[in-house]
């Protein structure tokens, strides 16, 4: 019986190890929204749209601390279910106040996708609604908004949240530009910063230690100056935590369409290029706060050096190359910040007379069934483009077919991002479709572990960090360093500690930044002695062999000189090992010895009347007319603490050392050394017979017409048979040592002819061992 060997240990090779928050999609169970300022608006909803999970919604407008229930209700799979609000009761009023006035939640049971509405005749814009769960732990905002009476609205999804607000010019309340004030929300409590026309608050920085939502744009903009048109605008700001480096997009309504790319940098010394520009008005820097726009009418490739948002505004109408829509604003998503299924929902609007989506693809293909890209699950086949540069990403445009809110699920086989817009003469609306979400920027990584008393790396990073305090012991309670960094836009450090003891460790790291926030990342980590763990000594049967598993590491040396994970031992003996993890080297010496076999040779009690065949099987006979019983035992010194025995009859199993049998067939036995595993197999036949009896026919036919073709032997009771048959010379012609023996009538491949030939015999009786009988006879080969 063959063992194997085996290490389960985790390959331990010298790599880093990032442990990053999980990434989340658009979809969610609670929202946190707030609508901003827009003048004669009368026509304010949200659209929720479920997938293939019904869900229980209630919305809550936080018009005091409890808030008030305007929507409860079951949607049902597949459906949108508009909200009308009453503009009256969510749209602000009052100037950089904390009050309870607009801040809304909505809840669901299960995931939904929530998209918010501000319009009144001739002007409209739409957001859709980040999860709670993707705004993250702490907040850090950089506002893209636009010339005019723009505006900046913060909502607190929790109690007791500072608010800290970086104007970027002087607000209408008379906050100076550049000077942090601060703010104290209580959850569903809002705050609500308005420019004076035409100063424009983009670049505003919003920050706070726990999860808020903020939405920016204006009353209404015209975009650009040079353009007739105005409409409002309003997006929900993707926290620092979304942007990215790299982005992609394209013109909504026509290949040669202009719109505006908005770019706010997060960090000094940012350096933006678009379609890899290394000079011009694509080649650009920018610090920290500043914003700059860029009037394009292609798709373009866009590469960073640091975090950016970039947000993407349709132009005024006249300004439109389709001269359909108006000034619409959303912030684009990173191409790093992707999908493979997204669902979504457009607006209900009278006159917005076409929706659409542009789905920005990582895939160098362009062929339509290569990509597989389906809406509601119809194939789309027509649209696709490259983007030049940048060939390892498409893009799409696809028209939404109905005007109603109903969902929509795009689903590809690659990556992508999504853009959802609806237009008509003298209005649009813009928003994201689906991408995914980060919630951090900080970062902890860990040198994979490589044995005791070897120093193990770790990594960091935040933003504006003043402490780093790590927790390495494996006590998340005990602080093992404290370290203290000037913050920075990116702050990194690394830090070792020595384990001298194999073991799991849980890690935490606290990262504390200037502003006083704390945010804690952790994970654990094992040290492990490169030392196999097979059982030493482990005992070989006799004849057998082991095949010894290492596990995985660096690199082998057995006592033998080979150098692979596994060595095959078939003698006893002394063996080493020595195994190689980084710089760690570690020897293991151990003995392979030789088990003795169990024994067993199956008894008949009384003894049963046998033979051993050729093939050394042992055949047995039982006379069944005369209801004959023999008890068979398969070891005679059996002691049921060291032997396991299991019997295999025509009748089943049975498990013990001595079964009685008094029937024909097949009888074997394994015994099994319980202390060694080592196993040994035995067995007998049993034959019906009663007496000896050895006859031959008197004839056959060899004609080959499948009847009565061979000469057999009949008979049973006998052995050690020799049987001849002889022409009329006296020449042997045929032999059969067995029952089993048949002639066809061939002598040396020709065919006897027909006549009659004589036959003798000799073999010795199961019931008279030691005697020899004869038996002889005539044949008569007929043809």
């Amino acid at each position: 019986m063959k063992k194997i060997f085996s290490l389960l240990f985790l390959s331990m090779m010298i790599l880093w190890i990032s442990y990053p928050l999980k990434a989340q999609n658009m979809q969610g169970r609670e929202f946190w929204l707030a609508f901003l300022n827009h003048t004669g608006a009368d026509d304010v909803k949200l659209f929720i749209s479920t997938g293939a999970t019904a869900a229980q919604v209630e919305v809550r407008l936080f018009d005091n601390a409890t808030g008030t229930v305007v929507f409860t209700g079951n949607v049902a799979a597949n459906t949108t279910q508009a909200v009308t609000l009453t503009p009256a009761n969510v749209l602000p009023t009052t100037l950089e106040t904390v009050q309870y006035r607009g801040g809304i939640r909505v809840t669901a049971t299960s995931d939904v996708f929530v998209t918010a509405s501000n319009a009144l005749v001739g002007s409209l814009d739409a957001t859709s609604v980040l999860p709670l769960p993707n705004l993250g732990k702490i907040s850090e905002y950089y506002v893209t908004a636009y010339s005019g009476e723009s505006q900046v609205m913060v909502v607190a999804t929790e109690d007791n949240t500072e608010v800290k607000i970086t104007p970027s010019t002087t607000t209408a309340g008379a906050k100076p530009a550049g000077t942090q004030f601060s703010v104290t929300l209580n959850r569903g409590q809002t705050y609500w910063v308005r420019s004076n026309a035409p100063n424009d608050l983009s670049g505003t920085i919003v920050e706070a230690c726990r999860p808020i939502a903020v939405f920016a744009g204006t009353n209404t903009s015209t975009v650009t100056g040079a353009c007739a048109g105005s409409n409002h605008l309003y997006a929900q700001m993707l926290p620092l935590a979304v942007w990215g480096q790299r982005f992609l997009t394209a013109p909504l309504e026509s290949s040669s369409a202009n719109y505006v790319l908005r770019f706010v940098a997060s960090d000094n010394n940012t350096t933006i290029s678009i379609d890899s520009a290394t000079s011009g008005a694509n080649f650009f820097t920018l610090n920290k706060g500043q914003v700059r726009d860029i009037e394009l009418n292609k798709a373009v490739t866009i590469q960073s050096s640091t975090l950016v948002s970039v947000a993407m505004l349709m132009k005024s109408n006249s300004c439109n190359g389709a001269s359909v829509g108006n000034p619409s604003l959303t912030i684009l998503s990173p191409a790093d910040r992707q999908l493979r299924s997204a669902t979504f929902s457009t607006i209900t609007r009278t006159g917005i007379n076409s929706h659409s989506a542009l789905m920005i693809l990582r895939s160098s293909s362009t062929n339509a069934t290569t990509l597989n890209i389906r809406l509601n699950g119809t194939l789309i086949t027509t649209g696709i483009s490259a983007f030049s540069p940048g060939r390892d990403y498409v893009f799409v445009k696809i028209p939404i077919p109905t005007a109603t809110a109903a969902p929509y699920t795009l689903t590809a086989n690659a990556d992508f991002s999504l853009y959802v817009y609806g237009t008509s003469t003298n209005e649009s609306y813009l928003t994201i479709g689906g991408t995914g979400f980060a919630t951090s920027t900080n970062t902890l990584s860990a040198q994979t572990p490589i044995c005791p008393n070897n120093p193990v790396t770790f990594s960091a990073t935040g933003r504006n960090v003043a402490t780093f305090d790590w927790y390495l012991t494996g006590d998340v309670n005990s602080l093992t360093t404290r370290q203290t960094v000037t913050p920075a836009a990116i702050n990194t450090t690394t830090t070792t500690y020595t384990y001298t003891t194999p073991g799991t460790y849980n890690i935490r790291l606290i990262i504390t930044t200037n502003a006083g926030c704390k945010d804690t990342l952790s994970t654990t980590i094992t040290i492990r002695q490169p030392t196999p763990n097979f059982t030493i000594p482990y005992p070989l049967c006799p004849g057998d062999s082991a095949t010894l598993d290492a596990g995985l590491y660096d690199a082998y040396l057995w006592s033998d000189g080979s150098t692979g994970r596994t060595l095959k031992v078939k003698q006893p003996g002394s063996y080493w090992i020595e195994l190689t993890q980084g710089s760690c080297k570690q020897r293991t010496n151990f003995t392979v010895i030789t088990a003795a076999p169990p024994q067993t040779d199956i008894v008949t009690n009384p003894v049963a009347p046998n033979y051993f065949d050729n093939n050394r099987t042992q055949i047995a006979y039982v006379c069944e007319k005369n209801a004959e019983s023999f008890q068979l035992t398969a070891l005679a010194s059996y002691n049921a603490a060291v032997h396991a025995v299991v019997w295999s009859t025509p009748s089943g199993t049975q498990s013990s050392n001595t079964i009685t049998i008094n029937k024909a067939g097949s009888y074997s036995v394994i015994v099994t050394d319980i202390t060694t595993g080592c196993r040994l197999a035995d067995s007998v036949i049993f034959r019906n017979a009663c007496e000896t009896l050895l006859q031959l026919p008197t004839g056959f036919t060899p004609n080959d017409d499948g009847k009565n073709d061979v000469l057999e032997i009949f008979g049973d009771g006998f052995y050690n048979l020799d049987l001849r048959i002889f022409n009329r010379w006296g020449e042997t012609i045929f032999v059969a040592r067995s029952a089993n023996d048949k002639w066809d009538g061939l002598v040396y491949g020709q065919k006897a002819p027909s006549g009659t030939y004589v036959w003798n015999a000799t073999y010795e009786s199961v019931f008279f061992p030691g005697q020899k009988l004869k038996a002889q006879g005539k044949i008569n080969l007929l043809r």
